[in-house]
């Protein structure tokens, strides 16, 4: 969509998300005449970033969806609990606010996020028991650089 203009400027249904399918809408988009400033994905984030050179947005809900999709959608313990309401996309303000609470989060249920099981398995390893919501929480980290992206160029396109 174009900024400026509230226009769509290019359309494709795809089956499947892959990079090829970035690349032929970004040849397209600057064969138009198109400067593509920045991008707002919902994955992809590491092709567009490294690849294209261009500024990337990760899509705040997708992130979101992530989190729900390591842990459940109604949370049990306090722990979850507690990162579900962290993750409300509705309450997420500002990139530091984020952060420093989910580093909060983190300092309090390290103990928790590193339980192990007791028994190893059958190659001797022993296993996280909370791997899910390890991920939920990692994953928040790794996207860190470009989930409020936004805030760093707030007036890009105007």
């Amino acid at each position: 969509m174009d900024l400026l203009s509230k226009k769509m400027v290019y359309h494709q249904i795809i089956k499947s998300e892959k990079d090829i399918y970035y690349f032929i809408a970004i040849i397209k988009l600057r064969e138009k005449g198109y400067k593509i400033q920045s991008i707002t994905c919902d994955g992809r984030w590491e092709l567009l970033k490294n690849e294209l050179n261009i500024s990337t947005q990760f899509c705040q809900f997708h992130q979101v969806a992530i989190v729900i999709r390591n842990r459940t959608r109604n949370p049990k313990s306090e722990v979850e609990k507690t990162l579900k309401i962290l993750t409300n996309p509705f309450k997420i303000s500002s990139k530091s606010a984020f952060y420093v609470n989910l580093h909060k989060w983190y300092l309090e249920y390290k103990t928790y996020l590193e339980e192990r099981s007791d028994k190893p398995n059958d190659k001797g390893k022993y296993f996280y028991k909370h791997r899910n919501l390890r991920g939920a929480y990692l994953g928040l980290k790794r996207t860190k650089i470009i989930f409020f992206c936004f805030e760093k160029y707030p007036r890009k396109g105007e």
